[in-house]
């Protein structure tokens, strides 16, 4: 189950400064060239093949995505983009390991 924050722990955090452009950009040049350290294409373009090298995900994101599988109705296609996603949202945190919540919130861009 994903944490879900509790409402002035949101509001407060909404409040506070957002980041300037200049650190998103950092941010997404940084997560580009860790996708293209690992395989020459971006990963939007990963085949099935490559997803199995690239995309290290943990238990609980394995068991998350599995879940929305099944309750959502993921057709194949669907499975891959999202984890595709999820590999995305991991890279702009700096993280090598795809987790629950990289899984969680590419399940909701899909909503």
């Amino acid at each position: 189950m994903v944490y879900r924050p509790k409402y002035e722990q949101l509001r407060n955090s909404s409040l506070e400064k957002e980041e300037s452009s200049e650190t998103v950009r950092e941010r997404v040049i940084a997560a580009r060239e860790r996708q293209l350290r690992r395989s020459p294409w971006c990963n939007a373009h990963l085949d099935a093949e490559m997803m199995k090298q690239v995309c290290h995900i943990s238990d609980k994101a394995e068991s998350l995505l599995e879940q929305a599988y099944r309750r959502l109705n993921l057709s194949g296609r669907g499975l891959h983009r999202t984890l595709k996603v999820a590999r995305t949202i991991a890279d702009l945190h700096g993280s090598e390991q795809i987790s629950e919540t990289h899984i969680a919130e590419a399940l909701q861009y899909r909503l």
